[in-house]
This record gives C-alpha cells, sequence and structure tokens, in this order.
C-alpha cells in the first residue's frame, strides 16, 4: 500500500518592495513575478521592478478594504508613527484611521517639512498641526519636523525610536512618503542584504504589510497609504504629478486682485474674485504648475482656447478627461453666500473673521487675509476644496 504522505506548508513570499504576496499566475494583480523568477532569494514583483528600473507604473487592482484590513490591527502592540505631508495636510488626515490602528496617542512625524518656505514660524505651525490632528480624532504626544528626503530631523526621529521597547508601526495616507522614511530607518538601524521598499509619487505605491526586523530584534512595520477622498491625487496621471506635486520648496505666490478677476491652475482648477475689497491672494502650489492670471469676464473664452495648451496639465488630448469642473463658493470675512455642495446642489456656508487657507485638493492651498471677499473655487468632480485657518 502506497504510504500517505502529509502535505507540508509552504511559507508566504511577499515582495519586498510592496509587501504583496508573490504570484506568477495574473499580471493585473499585485504580487506578479514571472515564474521563471520565482526561485531567486528576494524577488520583485513585476511593478516594483518596471517601477524601479524604469520608473514605469503598472495598473493593479486594489480593492480600498484591503488597505483597511493591512492597518487595523496596527497599535496595540506598537509605536506608532502617523507621516503627515505637510504639503497636503488635509489629504493626510483619515477620520476613520483612530479606529483602524487602535489608538488615538500616536507620534506625529510631520514629513517634508524641505518644500515648505524657510520663513515660517515652526512652531505656530506645528500647534496648527496638533489641532488639526486634534479636530480628526488624533492625540499627538510628539510633532516631530522632518525631511524624509534631505535627512532633515531624523536624528530626533531615530533617538525616540531607540528608546521605545515596542516594534514601531508607520501608518498614515497614500503618498505623504512612509516607505521613504522606513527605508531611511532600515539604513539607520543597518538592516544588511535588505531590498529597499518601492517609493514613488504614484499614490498606493506600497500594496499590504511590510515588516523589518532590525538587528536590535525589533520589527519596523510598514503600512499601505490609506487614500483620502476628495483628493486630486488618484486623478492624475505620473507626468501630471510631477508637475503638480512639488519636488524642491515652494515660495509664495502673491496675486493684488480686485473683484472680477480670475486665477487659473494650469487646467486644473480656477478661483474666481466675484465681490470684496482689494487684496492679496496668495497661492501655495508646485513652482512647475502654472498659475495665470485674467478678467473673469474673458475666464470662459481663454479656458476653451487654451485647455491644454496655455493651460495644462492636463494635456489637450488626455485620455480619458478629467471630470467636469464644479463650482465651491466660499464667503470669507464678514460677508455669506451661497455655494455648491460638490453634487450640483447649492448651502450656505457661513465663514469665521480672521485670516483662512483654500486647500485645493491637494494640489496646494490659497491664502485670504480675513478681509470680505466671495470666492468661486472650480475643480474636477470628485475633489473637494476646505476651508480651513491659515496654516502660515
Amino acid at each position: 500500500m502506497a504510504e500517505d504522505r502529509m502535505e507540508q506548508p509552504t511559507t508566504l513570499r511577499r515582495c519586498p518592495g510592496c509587501g504583496a504576496p508573490l504570484q506568477s499566475d495574473e499580471p493585473t494583480l499585485p504580487g506578479y513575478v514571472p515564474p521563471e523568477h520565482l526561485e531567486r532569494e528576494q524577488p520583485l514583483c513585476m511593478r516594483c521592478h518596471r517601477l524601479v528600473h524604469y520608473g514605469e507604473v503598472l495598473a493593479v487592482r486594489v480593492e480600498s478594504d484591503d488597505y483597511r484590513r493591512h492597518v487595523q490591527d496596527v497599535g496595540l502592540d506598537h509605536e506608532v508613527l502617523l507621516v503627515v505631508d505637510l504639503f497636503d495636510v488635509e489629504g493626510s488626515l483619515l477620520p476613520e484611521l483612530p479606529r483602524l490602528i487602535g489608538t488615538r496617542r500616536v507620534v506625529v512625524v510631520a514629513n517634508k517639512v524641505d518644500l515648505l518656505p524657510k520663513a515660517i514660524n515652526v512652531d505656530r505651525v506645528s500647534a496648527w498641526l496638533s489641532e488639526r490632528l486634534r479636530a480628526h480624532g488624533f492625540e499627538p504626544t510628539a510633532v516631530m519636523w522632518v525631511s524624509a528626503k534631505t535627512g532633515e530631523g531624523l536624528p530626533t526621529l531615530f533617538a525616540l525610536l531607540e528608546s521605545t521597547k515596542r516594534d514601531v508601526a508607520v501608518v498614515g495616507a497614500a503618498n505623504v512618503g512612509k516607505s521613504t522614511l522606513l527605508n531611511r530607518l532600515i539604513v539607520h538601524f543597518g538592516v544588511k542584504d535588505r531590498v529597499r521598499l518601492s517609493t514613488s509619487r504614484i499614490p498606493g505605491t506600497t500594496l499590504a504589510r511590510v515588516e523589518v526586523v532590525l538587528p536590535n530584534g525589533k520589527r519596523l512595520v510598514d503600512t499601505p497609504g490609506v487614500l483620502v477622498d476628495g483628493r486630486f491625487g488618484p486623478l492624475l496621471k505620473p507626468d501630471e504629478l510631477k508637475v503638480v506635486f512639488p519636488s524642491r520648496r515652494i515660495d509664495p505666490r502673491i496675486y493684488q486682485l480686485d473683484p472680477g478677476q480670475t486665477l487659473f491652475l494650469g487646467g486644473l482648477a480656477r478661483v474666481d474674485f466675484l465681490s470684496g475689497v482689494h487684496q492679496p491672494f496668495v497661492l501655495y502650489v508646485s513652482p512647475a504648475l502654472y498659475v495665470h492670471r485674467t478678467k473673469r469676464s474673458r475666464a470662459d473664452v481663454l479656458y476653451f482656447e487654451q485647455r491644454g495648451r496655455l493651460l495644462r496639465p492636463p494635456a489637450l488630448d488626455r485620455d480619458p478627461p478629467l471630470p467636469e469642473w464644479v463650482r465651491h463658493r466660499f464667503a470669507i470675512g464678514t460677508l455669506s453666500a451661497r455655494g455648491a455642495r460638490g453634487d450640483g446642489g447649492e448651502r450656505e456656508r457661513r465663514r469665521p473673521t480672521g485670516k483662512c487657507d483654500i486647500d485645493l485638493g491637494g494640489i496646494g492651498w490659497l491664502t485670504l487675509n480675513g478681509a470680505p471677499a466671495v470666492v468661486d473655487v472650480f475643480i474636477p468632480r470628485g475633489v473637494l476644496p476646505i476651508e480651513r485657518p491659515a496654516m502660515i
């Protein structure tokens, strides 16, 4: 009689770049590796291989529930680092994240400080950021200003992590720089023979949890970026992201406007000054994004004639085109006005007096000094501009 043999379980192998389980059956799914490469010691999935070596991004099907599944059990036994993108704070604040990570007390790593203007009050902006976080359910135990790109502020973060006795989990929204930060930590803690985590401007580069064991036995956990609704990032193509996500320090662009003037941010957004007093409109956007000022009476014709040409991105032949623009009306200072809900309806928006920002869905923000003004923002459907207290 032939002896029955118990099949031995196989260890699940994951891509060291993005964390996706490796598979060789379906090229359009995460973790695909050609069958002949599976025998390699640390094979990168095709997506990470193309990203690392050619700068190309392959589309994969990843459900939003998968992101939540990978972060929901982080927090109880981890030192949690919440990474926030200082260029896109509103896109870094996912309201449900405190529930998913199981804790409200987090160390906030304010990343991309290298992008902010030099003439800022760090203490003031730190207090502003803490207040924004508390409003979204977080309780920051510390706010650390860093640049994962340049290394600024990292020694203080390293010292904190060396003093903790717990494993460390890095959490946050997509594209805030978690994997770049973790790569810095891998080098600092002396992890040998470890393939770097995949990084890019594309939201959702990390597809699953990635754990790295440090020489001292602690574990570093990188989690997938949670996609935040109402942002530009998921709508834009790689060449457009290179334009709107700054790679160097942004300086304020100041436009002294009278009612009846318009600002175009490429072909991505339009700001109309409807009524109020003469005042500065201060834009904090990527240096590569073209801003055009014109009369409101000419704005419709200009957009029809120059979209995809002078007013770009997006390109004229973009396929598919971006969603149609929706109007959002903001009443600043002592004025009030009716504004679009974003779904074609109307609602009353009453705004407090004081200096404020209008966040433009991840491509920057507009600062107004609090003087009376009614402003229309036209932006693609699905992207939500947000008024907030002034950051700077």
